[in-house]
């Protein structure tokens, strides 16, 4: 039983060597006229002892929003959602339903959707 343990973390640590670089690619081609050196890393479920999944990153960025909050799950009706790009400047997202901490301060607008 150990072997066997000792292959799937094996094959759990090579399907993560795999997934980092196909991440990066499609991340780099989004922001290729960027001159920024970010990291970026996703770790399947299947790859964690215990199942969970997770994704990081890190912005090399002097203009970046670095503010962190906590946004508290709810349950959203069906159909479709509002689908926003990512902004890497400040502020990253400004809108409501995701707390005060988005709330507009003076001179900002709305972040505007760009797809359903």
């Amino acid at each position: 039983q150990v072997q066997v343990l000792a292959e799937s973390s094996a094959m759990q640590f090579y399907r993560c060597l795999l997934v980092a670089p196909l991440l990066a690619a499609v991340v780099g081609a989004q922001h290729a006229e960027e001159r920024i050196g970010c990291t970026a890393i996703a770790v399947d479920g299947a790859a964690t002892v215990d199942g969970s999944a997770f994704a990081g990153m890190n912005a090399d960025s002097s203009n970046a929003d670095y503010r962190l909050t906590f946004v508290p799950p709810r349950q959203h009706a069906g159909g479709e959602r509002p689908i926003f790009t990512f902004n890497l400047t400040y502020p990253r997202w400004v809108g409501f339903g995701r707390g005060e901490f988005f709330h507009p301060k003076a001179g900002q607008g709305l972040s505007e959707p760009v797809g359903h």
